[in-house]
């Protein structure tokens, strides 16, 4: 992970503040500032509960993916 603030650091602290969230994650794709991320969290815990997270989101997107083209077949 990198150190110090993202290039969508303030979008992130936006998220995090209007969701009234403890941990928020933004993933920008073709933005104006280009492809990047931030993450912000109010302990550490939050930022170490990444990465299974992540992988858990990960898998759930590629079975979408593969159910959605299932049906186009």
């Amino acid at each position: 992970m990198s150190n110090g603030p993202g290039k969508y650091n303030d979008l992130c602290v936006e998220a995090m503040e209007k969701a009234k969230a403890k941990c928020a994650i933004v993933i920008i794709m073709d933005g104006e500032n280009g492809n990047g991320f931030s993450v912000n969290a109010t302990s550490p815990d939050y930022i170490h509960a990444l990465p299974k997270m992540l992988m858990v989101m990960a898998m759930k997107v590629q079975q979408d993916l593969e159910a959605g083209a299932k049906k186009m077949n």
